[in-house]
């Protein structure tokens, strides 16, 4: 059978796009199985892909993010190098990169945090840079200015600046940094009336149950023991399957000078997490005292 030349041409473009198509499809069954939280099933996945494809971003960046959850920072850290080595202007992988680093940073030593915290900050800078109307961008950057020592680059004024730039000043994350932002500056009774606005607002929200962990902090810094109490046992209703909301309201309770209660939290969140250091110690203590 004789060919005409554009059918010769058109049919590896057909078929090259049909490969595509169908490894971006397979790719979508990772995406779906780490999106629901399926994050050992998730890694296998992508694992099976990396070992066909290792210069694929897409597969890099999500095996990271799915040893970022799993807690093996060292491998996140490195697949989602990769991944923005391959895609460096992709701004999400800057920000989940700079994730990445922020929780290696919060497990190493002092040095080494200091030295990660400058790597944190400068994919969350980069990704600002790529972007600076993305909202994620946006959030990861002054969260960070807020959060760091100025030593490590923090800065209230650049954090102020981004959060009166943005259009979207409604949003949940928006309206957390304000919170921190005027809990820097000690404007206790500010930070008081942005928590109740947030807690009336948002109190229905799973997507933002930590918020109630700064909030009860907060009271239980306040010495408003009975408000920290309530604060903490919500965010354990938004989150029950979460450690740290226990741990959390056993603070409260000890706080509050329950320390029978106190110690049952701390049990409870060694229950769901037997590896949670910072409760073992407490529970240790008062089993001391």
């Amino acid at each position: 059978m004789k060919h005409s030349l554009s059918a010769v041409i058109i049919l590896p473009v057909v078929f090259f796009s049909f490969f595509n198509l169908y490894s971006q499809n397979q790719l979508d069954t990772g995406i779906k199985l780490f999106e629901s939280g399926k994050f050992e099933e998730a890694k296998a996945f992508f694992l099976t892909a990396y070992d066909k494809n290792k210069k694929d971003a897409q597969i890099n960046f999500y095996l990271g993010r799915c040893y970022l959850m799993l807690k093996d920072f060292n491998k996140a850290v490195d697949f989602i190098e990769e991944a923005v080595e391959l895609d460096e202007k992709n701004v999400m992988y800057h920000i989940r990169l700079g994730e990445a680093y922020g929780a290696k940073a919060q497990n190493s030593n002092m040095f080494k945090a200091v030295w990660l915290a400058s790597k944190v900050k400068d994919q969350f800078e980069r990704a600002y840079e790529l972007d600076p109307n993305d909202l994620g961008a946006q959030t990861a950057c002054a969260s960070f200015y807020v959060q760091a020592p100025s030593m490590m680059g923090g800065d209230l004024d650049k954090a102020k600046k981004i959060i009166q730039q943005n259009p979207l000043a409604q949003n949940r994350m928006v309206k957390t940094i304000e919170i921190d932002i005027v809990l820097k500056e000690e404007n206790y009774p500010l930070a008081q009336e942005k928590f109740a606005e947030f807690d009336s607002t948002y109190n229905d929200s799973t997507d933002h149950y930590s918020f109630y962990n700064r909030y009860g902090y907060f009271l239980i810094n306040q010495k408003a023991y009975d408000k920290a109490i309530r604060a903490f046992t919500r965010q354990i209703e938004l989150a029950p399957d979460e450690a740290n909301p226990y741990d959390s309201l056993g603070d409260a309770y000890q706080a509050a000078g329950n320390i029978a209660a106190a110690i049952a939290q701390y049990k409870k969140a060694l229950e769901i997490d037997p590896e949670m250091k910072v409760s073992q110690e407490k529970l240790e203590k008062l089993m001391k005292d």
